[in-house]
């Protein structure tokens, strides 16, 4: 009969245990998920967080730079965008980005010239902003050798 008992008592240790390390699990986990959601709470501090784990990335730099320039903070977007287009010169919506975002400050000379990249290098699928790169390149050119007042 001591023996039942002693089995029984182990029994209920091992059972004990399992539920203190899955009540531990559980609050860890609560704890991941909540900080996650902090993180997920606006797109900015998503490509915030998404730039800071991972840095020599183009794309989450890009999508930095749009949430700036959403914001309408254009010259941290125009960095981000650098940033960008220096990781990855085959990131053309970075181009793209970065010339409308330079023509919205009125930097134009460097607006041509990534409006310029875009409309040279562009694939069939960017149709539409291809279209408007060239177009937009065209007329900043134009505005750039036009005579000075």
């Amino acid at each position: 009969m001591n023996s039942v008992d002693i089995t029984g008592h182990a029994r209920g240790k091992n059972i004990m245990c399992r539920i203190v390390v899955m009540a531990v699990l559980l609050l860890f986990l609560s704890s991941a998920a909540y900080q996650r959601n902090v993180v997920w709470h606006t797109l900015l501090s998503l490509w915030e967080d998404a730039t800071a784990k991972s840095p020599r990335k183009s794309r989450v730099h890009n999508n930095l730079g749009n949430c700036n320039l959403l914001l309408e903070r254009y010259f941290k977007a125009i960095d981000e965008y650098k940033i960008a287009v220096a990781l990855d010169k085959g990131n053309i919506e970075a181009y793209y980005n970065l010339g409308a975002c330079l023509e919205k400050v009125g930097i134009i000379n460097q607006a041509w010239q990534y409006y310029d990249v875009f409309c040279s290098s562009a694939p069939p699928s960017y149709a539409e902003q291809k279209k408007s790169a060239c177009e937009r390149a065209a007329a900043l050119s134009r505005e750039l050798k036009r005579p000075g007042p």
